[in-house]
């Protein structure tokens, strides 16, 4: 990658337009096996740790919230609009890890939506327990992938106007997370787009 950035920035001279055109590919590629290296990274030290879960009371509302707060910048930069609807909703969890499990939803969402789209983050409480819905108006998922969307290094189709696809690992590592909370994760029929409900 340092190699790129010094080619594009002209300190080896100045480039065509068909080198500075190879130049990006090879910037873009760097920035993919970069991502692929911290996702795989990510997904043994989630594996180590699955188990290890540090409980304390918390409100789901309020880590949902934060959640949201942290993509406000990538939705606005397409005119996507997070509709959060969180009542009060006590667990006993692991912080760290809810967030994780919930930022992995709602990146998902976020990049799955069309520009202009919504995307709808709820919690609430039903039977007990705590219950996150997560809602994207995008293309959705595919009835032959429904099954596989869980599954370790399983990639759908490309977001809309996303140049590097994800690892496969996002989805993986958030259903681990939730059964390591004794909980569930499913994938719910939705009209348009995709919604994700965790329990």
């Amino acid at each position: 990658r340092e190699g790129a950035e010094l080619l594009a920035d002209g300190t080896a001279g100045p480039l065509s337009a068909q080198q500075r055109e190879i130049v990006a590919i090879l910037k873009a590629n760097g920035v993919q096996l970069q991502r692929l290296i911290e996702d795989l990274l990510d997904y043994q030290r989630t594996v180590a740790a699955i188990g290890q879960l540090e409980r304390e009371p918390l409100d789901v509302a309020e880590v949902a919230r934060s959640v949201a707060d942290a993509h406000k910048l990538a939705a606005a930069s397409r005119a996507i609009k997070l509709e959060v609807s969180a009542y009060p909703t006590p667990a006993f969890a692991d912080r760290a890890k809810l967030r994780t499990l919930l930022d992995n939803l709602v990146s998902n969402a976020v990049k799955h939506s069309p520009e202009g789209g919504t995307v709808t983050i709820g919690v609430s409480q039903a039977d007990g327990a705590a219950c996150v819905d997560v809602i994207d108006r995008g293309p959705g998922i595919a009835h032959e992938n429904r099954e596989k969307v869980f599954d370790w290094f399983f990639r759908g189709a490309r977001a809309p106007g996303e140049r590097i696809q994800g690892s496969g690992l996002g989805l993986a590592i958030t259903q681990e997370l939730v059964r390591a909370h004794e909980g569930s994760i499913e994938l719910l029929d939705a009209s348009t787009g995709a919604h994700f409900r965790v329990r």
